[in-house]
């Protein structure tokens, strides 16, 4: 892309972000409020001393967790839908490509994503932290002898939740939107690069300020499947949970996707090859039976034809089970 074309993008994707943070804003503020109001309802029932004993109880990882996975589903099958058509525009020539598929593959795919990289470095991190503000809280009541009404208008008009709130619906919806973008790159079948692009304002993270550079990161293209380095650390992009928090957390940047193409101006296609699974004999034959979901059916190996109904119905059985 040209620094032109990338400031058009940017533009694009900085719209889309703004409007899924302003709509998940108030969604993430309500869990931290409400987590806030039932604590305090706890304290004037039972005492202070029981609701900081009871803290784990009342602030748990639900809430949050729902509202995560809901906002990384949406923004993530959203986002893909816009790398999905910029992939097809840009490789013009083609009408129609194949494409990960229908919305409920890439929404398990997402699932599975957060299962496996959200749930301990963004749920139970957040609710942490949510009750170590609120347990700074009460150690400063007790020691300066507040009452607990003090106490209660402390934590629910707490400018933390608001501050934190849009820190991590920030961070959440650039991870949620990346990371399904990433996902629906790897299911194309054209050989891809892909582009960093940052929003190039003051606020971008840079030294000396940063040791991560991401305005010097800001056209820079590696292959599909490579990541990208900012720091020292490898990023598959812009969020990447396996970052560190200063390379990561409010990060405003995005990805584009540009299929590649031969000397000759040639889109160039992935080569995926066929993986067999090699059967036992049958009557001293063998059989090779190819691994499920690759279409091309069942293959015999110099078969005695008065055998090859036996043969290839003891391959299947053993594949798939009687």
């Amino acid at each position: 892309m040209t620094n032109k074309e990338r400031r058009a993008y940017y533009r694009t994707w900085n719209a889309f972000q703004i409007k899924q943070e302003k709509f998940w804003y108030s969604k993430i503020l309500k869990v931290y409020r409400d987590w806030d109001q039932a604590f305090v309802d706890y304290m004037f029932r039972n005492g202070i001393r029981d609701a900081q004993a009871m803290l784990d109880s009342i602030i748990t990882i639900g809430p949050i967790m729902d509202v995560l996975q809901r906002l990384y589903i949406s923004v993530g099958l959203k986002h893909a839908r816009f790398i999905r058509q910029q992939i097809k525009r840009d490789s013009r020539k083609l009408r129609s490509l194949p494409t990960m598929g229908v919305n409920e593959r890439l929404t398990r795919e997402i699932q599975r994503y957060f299962d496996e990289n959200l749930l301990n470095k963004a749920v139970i991190k957040i609710t942490d932290t949510h009750k170590q503000v609120v347990l700074k809280t009460l150690s400063q009541g007790i020691e300066e002898g507040w009452t607990v009404e003090q106490m209660a208008k402390a934590i629910t008009m707490s400018a933390y939740n608001r501050h934190h709130a849009r820190l991590v619906v920030r961070t959440e919806t650039v991870r949620a939107a990346n990371a399904a973008a990433e996902m629906e790159a790897q299911q194309s079948e054209l050989v891809l690069d892909k582009e960093w692009i940052s929003a190039m304002d003051i606020r971008v993270r840079r030294p000396p300020k940063s040791r991560f550079d991401h305005w010097d990161l800001d056209g820079q293209v590696v292959p599909g499947e490579r990541p990208f380095f900012s720091g020292g650390e490898e990023l598959q992009f812009p969020g990447d949970p396996n970052g560190s928090a200063g390379n990561t957390i409010q990060c405003r940047c995005t990805v584009a996707y540009i299929p590649r193409r031969d000397a000759n101006g040639r889109l160039m296609r992935r080569e995926r090859p066929v993986v067999s699974i090699q059967r036992p004999t049958v009557q001293g034959l063998p059989v090779e039976v190819p691994e499920i979901g690759v279409p091309s059916g069942v293959t015999v190996i110099q078969p005695v034809p008065s055998n090859i109904i036996q043969i290839i119905t003891i391959g299947v059985q053993e594949l798939f089970g009687n």
